[in-house]
């Protein structure tokens, strides 16, 4: 699985959850992250980051899979914003 899915796994997870504000929130991130500018990259991973942690989207009761496996897609994700943030 390459690192492009992660943000469209993530989304879809939450979807199927039944959190589409969040779904809604990460794909307004996820397009910002490839903003041309250098500053609403950084502050779109900045929030990314904010939302990847356990108290966030971590404490989201996901249904199709244990708090360790989203964790770990979670911390992908951030992984992934901060890499695109730089880009």
């Amino acid at each position: 699985m390459n690192n492009q899915a992660i943000p469209v796994q993530v989304i879809q997870i939450l979807r199927q959850n039944n959190f589409e504000q969040w779904a809604e929130k990460l794909e307004r991130l996820i397009v910002q992250i490839s903003d041309a500018s250098q500053q609403v990259r950084s502050n779109a991973a900045d929030e990314i980051e904010g939302l990847c942690h356990i108290r966030s989207l971590g404490d989201l009761n996901i249904q199709s899979m244990n708090g360790w496996e989203w964790n770990k897609k979670l911390e992908k994700l951030k992984k992934y914003a901060k890499k695109k943030a730089k880009s």
